[in-house]
């Protein structure tokens, strides 16, 4: 039976394994459900092994892993590896602080929420122009202070172009 190595948003330096029946080494990076203490709480899966240091009967069954989201890249894993060393925090912090909030909910929602209630986040409706538009005001802000003297014409070219094919492709498709 597979095990499951869970990064969960917890100040310590250790990753918590859980059992899966469903789960396969293509779910590496996907947000999973899975009990603590009392309750329930949203992490990433970091591995899937075969066997785990702690007895397979102590070990409790994770709940739904969310695989109608994309899985986050390996880069990225690497990455919050690499800053929770630097910084000396647990890589379970970094990893869910490093999350969009937008992501964090949808894991935190539960069956009965609905799609348009999924979005709204913070009280303030969110849809597609309007995060386009925002997308447009960061990249507009980011070429006006941009120095042509120092990037050089065709860097600066180079890098307007690459923003604007961000904004035009839509926000998540630059970061996944």
């Amino acid at each position: 039976m597979p095990v499951l190595r869970v990064a969960l948003d917890l100040p310590l330096h250790r990753l918590f394994d859980y059992v899966a029946e469903s789960a396969s080494p293509a779910d590496v990076g996907c947000l999973v459900r899975v009990p603590f203490a009392k309750g329930e709480r949203v992490g990433v899966i970091v591995e899937v092994v075969d066997a785990s240091a702690w007895p397979l009967a102590q070990l409790k069954v994770a709940g739904d892993i969310l695989r109608d989201l994309p899985p986050l890249p390996g880069d990225f894993l690497a990455l919050c590896e690499f800053a929770s060393a630097y910084y000396q925090a647990a890589f379970g912090e970094v990893l869910l602080q490093a999350l969009p909030a937008g992501l964090k909910r949808v894991a935190g929602a539960t069956p009965d929420v609905s799609y348009e209630e999924l979005l709204h986040v913070h009280r303030r409706f969110i849809h597609a122009p309007a995060l386009r538009e925002a997308c447009a005001r960061v990249a507009n802000a980011t070429l006006a202070i941009r120095n042509a003297a120092v990037w050089g014409p065709v860097t600066a070219k180079l890098c307007k172009m690459a923003i604007w094919a961000c904004v035009a492709a839509g926000p998540l498709a630059a970061v996944w």
